[in-house]
């Protein structure tokens, strides 16, 4: 895994449920950013 290879830790998660994921890394500033938005599919997959 690229985290473990460049020592940088996981100090929490976030999976599942109907929220897709973006990780966005600002390498300027280090700064790390999760956007999370309805997943369509998630709708599709309960009702059919």
């Amino acid at each position: 895994m690229i985290l473990e290879m460049e020592d940088i830790p996981i100090i929490e998660e976030d999976m599942g449920g109907k929220f897709t994921r973006k990780v966005i890394m600002d390498v300027k500033s280090g700064m790390v950013y999760l956007k999370k938005t309805l997943n369509p599919n998630h709708a599709i997959q309960q009702t059919g």
